[in-house]
């Protein structure tokens, strides 16, 4: 099977744990640096959209592999949807 990376929500969990009141300042601060590393800004680091992308394709030559469960995609689309309605 194709892999399905849901890129938005990886990103949305990855700053929400960081962002998170129980942390320290000091550790939410951390924020800013893995938001610019999500968005290949820091030297070194690859979008990572371009890095989900890059492993998709690696394995479309692999004529055996089926595309991801349509429900799975349709799940991760909807989420990004009520996620992006909540906090923009």
């Amino acid at each position: 099977m194709l892999p399905y990376y849901n890129v938005p929500e990886n990103v949305f969990e990855g700053l929400r744990s960081l962002l998170d009141l129980r942390n320290s300042s000091a550790r939410q601060a951390k924020a800013i640096t893995r938001l610019k590393r999500y968005a290949g800004l820091e030297s070194s680091y690859e979008p990572i959209t371009q890095l989900a992308e890059a492993r998709l394709s690696e394995r479309f030559e692999n004529q055996h592999l089926v595309g991801p469960y349509i429900e799975e995609v349709n799940q991760g689309t909807e989420q990004h949807r009520a996620i992006y309605q909540r906090h923009c």
